[in-house]
């Protein structure tokens, strides 16, 4: 019998088949951690949009109102980033007395939005984010997690 050298079709088909299958696995979960960090980023910049949405309240020309808040240069800017990092719109709504931040999702393939209003409220909705017309609507459409 002959020593045979090297691999036959067959046996090289089948490991370039595992090959591409487990690779399937990494691929997706790299893609659901970007996604995730892309969520996160949002969130992190809504603390932020938080604390100077209240500075901006303290200090603003007519002390103690809201209004014009969404029209702020900083938070135009902050608003920007938040659509950068997650490809979603985000929307801002703001009246004397009350105002309503909100972000779509990214990853839920539904209407589901981070929002944020001056009721306290700051979590995840079922609404979405360039519909919210309301200031201080947010918790009537809260997702309990």
């Amino acid at each position: 019998m002959k020593n045979k050298k090297g691999i036959t079709v067959i046996e090289l088909l089948t490991i370039i088949s595992v090959v591409f299958f487990l690779g399937s696995f990494i691929i997706s979960d790299i893609s659901d951690s970007r996604t995730q960090s892309q969520n996160t980023s949002v969130q992190k910049t809504l603390v932020l949009i938080k604390t100077q949405v209240e500075l901006y309240y303290l200090s603003s020309v007519a002390s103690g109102s809201y209004s014009g808040f969404c029209y702020n240069t900083e938070t135009l800017d902050l608003l920007s980033s938040m659509e950068e990092a997650n490809s979603e719109k985000a929307n801002c709504v703001d009246s004397v007395d009350s105002y309503t931040i909100s972000i779509g999702k990214k990853g839920t393939g539904s209407k589901e939005s981070y929002c944020m209003d001056s009721s306290e409220f700051f979590g995840n909705t079922l609404i979405y984010s360039d519909a919210q017309t309301t200031p201080g609507t947010c918790k009537s459409i809260e997702i309990k997690e």
